[in-house]
Formats: structure tokens, sequence, C-alpha cells
């Protein structure tokens, strides 16, 4: 899959983001004023980057994994982890999704990750 640059437009305000977002029923950010407000430009930045990145791809695989991801961020409803997360490209957003999927692992079974080998009792 060719690599997509994806940059927001400057232009884009956070209330057009809103707009956008309301349009097509995505859940409303939780947080303060502030946060929203740049939450709202990097959610539309990452969400719409993926769907540039999905139409560049081909196959249905690509397609559902992408449906997948997308649906994973939009689970995220608070301000501030979108914030903490803004550095992310679409390129990389399924190194997050694996990040926290193995965050969610370790909390259930420790830290070990799945596949790690386990060390033979001397």
């Amino acid at each position: 899959m060719p690599i997509v640059a994806v940059v927001a437009p400057a232009n884009v305000s956070s209330s057009a983001s809103r707009t956008w977002a309301a349009r097509r029923g995505y859940p409303t950010l939780t947080g303060n004023p502030s946060q929203i407000e740049f939450a709202e430009t990097v959610r539309r930045r990452l969400v719409e980057g993926l769907n540039r990145a999905v139409r560049a791809g081909q196959g249905a695989i690509r397609t559902q994994k992408a449906q997948e991801t997308r649906e994973w961020l939009l689970s995220h409803t608070e301000a501030q982890w979108w914030i903490d997360n803004r550095n992310y490209q679409p390129s990389t957003i399924q190194q997050l999704r694996y990040k926290a999927v193995l965050e969610i692992y370790g909390s259930f079974f420790g830290t070990r990750r799945p596949g790690a080998a386990r060390k033979a009792n001397p």
C-alpha cells in the first residue's frame, strides 16, 4: 500500500470539525471546552486521513481492517485521549491500536506479552 501523507488543512476550525463529526453521527467528545475544541480537529485529521489511506489501498481485507480501526478510534470519546495521541498518523494508527490491546492483555494476565516465550524454572 502506498504511504499517504496526511496534513490537516490549516484553515479547518474546531466548529467545522464539530459539524463534520455531527453530520457523520460520531459521538460527542467529553472534557473541558478548550480540550474539546482542540480534540475535534485532531479527530477529524486522523479519521479523514484513515479514509484517504483506505481509498488509496486495495482489497476487502484492508477495507475491513480500516473499518475496525475507525470504529476503535471513534470509541474514544474523551478529548484528552485525542490530544494525547495527536502525533499519530493514519499509517501508524494500527500501532496505537495494537499497543492498547497489549495494555488490556497485560491488565488481565500480567505484563507478559502474547506469544512471549516462558522461561524454564531451574
